[in-house]
C-alpha cells in the first residue's frame, strides 16, 4: 500500500511538471495560477469525492488532470477560474459536484479551489 501510493503521488506530481508546463493557452498569470492549483491538489491529503464513491487524492488529482489536459487543448482553460470551471467542479456524466473532505469537513471541490485561489500570490512574472 505504501509504495503503490507513493508511486501515484510520483505520477501525480510528474504530470503536475509536465502538463502545466505546457501550456496549451492562456498568459503566464494564468498559468502560474494553474500550476498553483494542480501543485495544491497533487500534495492535498484528502478524499476526493466524485460521483458519491470515495478516491484518494492522488486519484482525484489524476482525474482532475485528465480533465485539464482535455479541455485544454480545446482551448477552453487559460486560467485558475476556467480551470476549476472545466475540470474541478462537477461530473460531466452525472452532473453532480465534485467535493473533498478535509478533516471530517466535506467541502464542493470548486468552492475549495476558489477560495485557494484568492490567495494566489504569484512570483515575479516578467
Amino acid at each position: 500500500m505504501f509504495k503503490s501510493n507513493n508511486i501515484r503521488v510520483f505520477i501525480c506530481l510528474f504530470l503536475v511538471f509536465n502538463v502545466a508546463d505546457k501550456a496549451y493557452s492562456g498568459d503566464e498569470r494564468g498559468q502560474s495560477e494553474i500550476k498553483f492549483l494542480i501543485n495544491h491538489l497533487s500534495t492535498l491529503n484528502a478524499v476526493f469525492v466524485r460521483n458519491g464513491k470515495n478516491y484518494s487524492s492522488q486519484d482525484g488529482c489524476q482525474h482532475i488532470l485528465k480533465k485539464y489536459r482535455y479541455f485544454s487543448k480545446k482551448g477552453k482553460i487559460v486560467d485558475g477560474k476556467t480551470f476549476i470551471e472545466y475540470a474541478a467542479t462537477k461530473s460531466l456524466i452525472s452532473n453532480k459536484p465534485y467535493f473533498i473532505i478535509i478533516d471530517e469537513n466535506r467541502v464542493e471541490l470548486s468552492q475549495y479551489l476558489s477560495d485557494l485561489l484568492l490567495s494566489f500570490q504569484p512570483e515575479r512574472l516578467e
